[in-house]
């Protein structure tokens, strides 16, 4: 379409020089009360006929690249909306996977940090009669507050 725009334009100019030459010949004193007068005028007036239409022509294909334009617009924008809503659906799994690594650091995380830290087995099985248990029970006492400490935050904490 650029090309035929471009063509058309020529054409323009070369039809805007053809009549500003003839308006030249009907102007000079040679050739007034002759019969060639009648047919210059009527050549003079084909050439203004001819950039009327040629004008209209480059308008009207000027319409048409706008037009293609502005479809092609539509559909990169529609290609582009189609992206971002694949993109928001992918980012709210992405945040829903987060928030599930997130909720189990905090349930888990307590627990690991209290039987790293003390390295201790939280049974004792040993050979006498009584039933097997931790002698430091408190570490029990510090690893299920922290548990239920952190189970609270994870409820607590707004979506």
């Amino acid at each position: 379409m650029h090309e035929i725009s471009r063509h058309l334009i020529h054409s323009q100019e070369t039809l805007n020089a053809a009549e500003t030459m003839f308006m030249a010949i009907l102007d000079s004193q040679q050739w007034k009360g002759t019969m060639a007068t009648e047919r210059l005028r009527f050549c003079h007036e084909f050439l203004i006929n001819l950039k009327l239409r040629a004008r209209a022509f480059v308008e009207r294909l000027n319409n048409e690249i706008a037009h293609e334009l502005h479809v092609n617009n539509l559909d990169q924008l529609q290609k582009v909306w189609k992206l971002l809503q694949e993109n928001r659906r992918d980012g709210k799994e992405v945040a829903e996977l987060n928030k599930l690594v997130g909720y189990a650091s905090i349930l888990f995380l307590a627990g690991t940090f209290v039987s790293g830290f003390f390295s201790i087995v939280f049974f004792s099985l040993e050979d006498s009669a009584s039933w097997p248990y931790a002698r430091q029970s408190w570490i029990w006492g510090c690893h299920g507050s922290s548990y239920v400490l952190g189970v609270g935050v994870a409820l607590v904490e707004p979506d």
